[in-house]
């Protein structure tokens, strides 16, 4: 099915399902029948595409029993070829030793007797001076209509093409350092990749930031990296901070967008005073405004701007542009994938995404390929759209 419902875009087409049994890769023989997500991130390094998937399941439909279901809240596929023209196709899996895509990091589980962390999902991956990063939500309880809970958002770097991971403690930034679960997310936020204390400690008051409960980070190719955060669920907007290459594992030497000035130039301030000012300037320190969820950004060379695709509650995949990468971006939504074309009976799921990367293109950008994830009692997996740009 071809269509549009933007200025912009000539068509959007559906391609095919990236995961589960129906996928051009066959995902069942690493133990993937059902999973959600596909955030894309590119090594040079290693010359790959990593794509990260969230709760990941041995079975069709999952009951998130962590060992009936051979559940796992995250797995990193491998895809060598990222012309996507044809489709897509995972080359490999980190796996275990019996050949199943294997969680990069351990959760604690609804089983856990503590209940204090329902799952770990990687929000997005970069590689920086040779190391592969990914920012990680700790997910303390699911909630309803698109509301969840956060201990706190981690970062894990490996320097060995992603078979180990270790955690960068000081790239920490937590939901609350007061309330009934202060002492939780500070027994979590200072474990290591394996659950068990580590001894490093970490100072919650310096690094409060609920804004930034989810984060996605991409290289705006001007000597900084950026990340893009968001509350934990679905009905909040989109913030934005940025480090130098450099600094990238100084979590003080980060700062954050909390306006633009007069002349629409941006307001820059760093570390934990920044976190502060964009708490004060909520709404001026918004790059998109709510509600908005699961997102990607890219630079499009057609367009000659940057692209931000993200998923709207109630409306479905949209994107917006902008000359920088931190905006302003556009007010106006350009609709991608709507969620009315695909009904379900209340309660059961919908899409969400959208994710990109900027190797995701042909013909010079003009066309671009994303990733959008379904959720309902029939399939519960990730799919490859191809958009065509007028």
């Amino acid at each position: 099915m071809k269509h549009s419902y933007s200025d912009m875009v000539e068509n959007v087409q559906f391609m095919e399902y990236i995961t589960g049994p129906y996928s051009r890769s066959m995902t069942p023989r690493w133990s993937i029948m059902s999973t959600d997500l596909g955030i894309p991130f590119y090594s040079s390094k290693n010359n790959c595409m990593y794509m990260i998937f969230g709760d990941t399941f041995g079975t069709q439909w999952p009951s998130k029993e962590k060992e009936r279901d051979k559940w796992r809240g995250n797995v990193l596929g491998i895809i060598e070829n990222t012309d996507l023209s044809n489709g897509l196709v995972f080359n490999d899996f980190i796996k275990d030793n019996k050949g199943d895509a294997r969680y990069l990091f351990d959760f604690h589980g609804y089983t856990s007797d503590k209940n204090i962390e329902v799952t770990k999902i990687g929000q997005g991956g970069i590689e920086v001076n040779g190391a592969l990063y990914m920012f990680v939500e700790s997910i303390r309880s699911w909630g309803q209509s698109g509301f969840w809970n956060v201990n706190y958002t981690g970062v894990i770097k490996s320097t060995d093409n992603a078979e180990t991971w270790e955690r960068v403690y000081d790239l920490s930034w937590v939901e609350t350092d007061e309330g009934e679960f202060k002492d939780v997310i500070q027994e979590l936020v200072q474990e290591n990749n394996d659950m068990q204390p580590s001894g490093v400690k970490v100072n919650l008051s310096e690094r409060v930031a609920p804004f930034f409960g989810q984060i996605y980070p991409v290289d705006g190719k001007d000597g900084f990296i950026y990340i893009y955060g968001r509350r934990a669920g679905r009905q909040f907007g989109i913030k934005c901070g940025r480090v130098k290459k450099a600094d990238f594992e100084n979590f003080q030497a980060y700062e954050y967008l909390v306006g633009f000035d007069a002349n629409n130039d941006p307001i820059w301030v760093k570390g934990t005073a920044g976190l502060k000012a964009i708490a004060e300037n909520d709404e001026a320190s918004y790059i998109v405004s709510t509600p908005a969820s699961n997102m990607t950004v890219f630079y499009n060379n057609y367009l000659n701007k940057w692209v931000l695709l993200y998923f709207k509650p109630g409306v479905g995949i949209v994107m917006r542009t902008s000359e920088t990468p931190y905006g302003k971006f556009l007010e106006e939504d350009e609709q991608i994938v709507l969620s009315k074309d695909y009904p379900l009976p209340a309660g059961e799921g919908g899409l969400y995404g959208a994710f990109s990367h900027e190797l995701f293109q042909s013909n010079n950008g003009k066309t671009f390929y994303f990733i959008v994830s379904q959720w309902n009692k029939v399939t519960y997996n990730s799919m490859l759209y191809k958009c065509e740009l007028k």
